[in-house]
């Protein structure tokens, strides 16, 4: 089966979306999406009659967690960039001094026994 991006998927927030399609929605294999819904990560499929095995999730469910998901990946990239911008460059303390560095001398060993 071809793997096929989200964004290039037409969805209407209406749609039904089978279980079994779950992997071409969400970006996850079977195994690493049924985790992932144990976890919560991805939010429960919903049974879609009352006397049947079939399950599903709505378009709408599918596109706000597609907005959640991006939302906090901007989040995340936001405080990386921030952490970034504050960590020490190498060879530097955290108040701009240059680190002082002591090299053993030729000959002699810091090794005891």
């Amino acid at each position: 089966m071809q793997q096929t991006k989200f964004k290039e998927l037409p969805l209407s927030p209406y749609q039904i979306v089978r279980l079994s399609d779950g992997p071409i929605f969400f970006g996850f294999g079977p195994t690493q999406l049924a985790e992932k819904i144990k976890l919560g990560e991805i939010p429960e499929p919903k049974y879609l009659t009352s006397m049947g095995r079939a399950r599903g999730w709505t378009g709408e469910q599918i596109i706000d967690w597609h907005r959640a998901n991006d939302a906090a990946q901007a989040e995340r990239a936001a405080a990386a960039e921030k952490y970034q911008a504050t960590k020490p460059k190498p060879g530097q303390r955290k108040d701009g001094k240059p680190v002082r560095r002591h090299r053993a001398k030729a000959g002699r060993s810091k090794v005891t026994s």
